[in-house]
C-alpha cells in the first residue's frame, strides 16, 4: 500500500534498518464481512486519492519524467521527505521496484521473511547494529511470474 513504501523508504533513507519475522504474525485480512475498509469514502473525496499518490510519488522520488507536471500538494514536503543517510535508488534495486514504469516485481511478499533472511543475512554489520547495504548487491525479481 502507499503507506507501506512511504514509510519504508522514508525510514530507509534515514538509516533505519526494517525486520520481519521468519512467519508472519499480523496481516491485513480484507475478507471481513460488514466491517468498514477505508475505500468506501471514495467518492466523498474525488479525486483526493490521484492528488495523494502524486504526492507520495514526488516526495519519495517516484515520479516519473514524464508526470513532473502533475499537481500535487506540497505541504510539509519537506517535513515528510527523505533522509540522507541512503540513497533511495538503492531501496528500488534492491526490492525490485521500477520508477519509470511505475511497475513492481509482483511476489515480493514471498520473497520478504526467511528467504530475505537468508539472503541478507551475511551483510549484517560487524556491530550487529544493520544492514550493510553497500554490499547487497541483490535485486529482487519475481521467480514466480507464472503463479497468482
Amino acid at each position: 500500500s502507499a503507506e507501506d513504501i512511504s514509510l519504508g523508504l522514508r525510514g530507509f533513507s534515514y538509516g533505519y534498518d526494517f525486520y520481519s519475522p521468519e512467519k508472519s504474525v499480523c496481516y491485513h485480512y480484507y475478507g471481513r464481512q460488514g466491517v468498514p475498509m477505508f475505500w468506501e469514502n471514495v467518492n466523498t473525496y474525488r479525486g483526493s486519492g490521484s492528488l495523494g499518490m502524486n504526492r507520495l510519488n514526488a516526495i519519495i522520488g517516484m515520479l516519473p519524467a514524464r508526470d513532473r507536471d502533475k499537481p500535487w500538494i506540497r505541504t510539509d514536503a519537506v517535513k515528510y521527505g527523505l533522509g540522507k543517510a541512503r540513497d533511495v535508488k538503492r531501496f528500488f534495486e534492491v526490492f525490485g521496484i521500477h520508477v519509470e514504469s511505475q511497475t513492481v516485481e509482483k511476489h515480493l511478499c514471498r520473497f520478504v521473511g526467511r528467504p530475505m533472511q537468508m539472503e541478507f543475512k551475511p551483510y549484517m554489520r560487524q556491530n550487529g547494529m544493520g544492514l550493510d547495504y553497500n554490499r547487497i548487491t541483490y535485486r529482487f525479481v519475481d521467480k514466480w511470474k507464472n503463479e497468482k
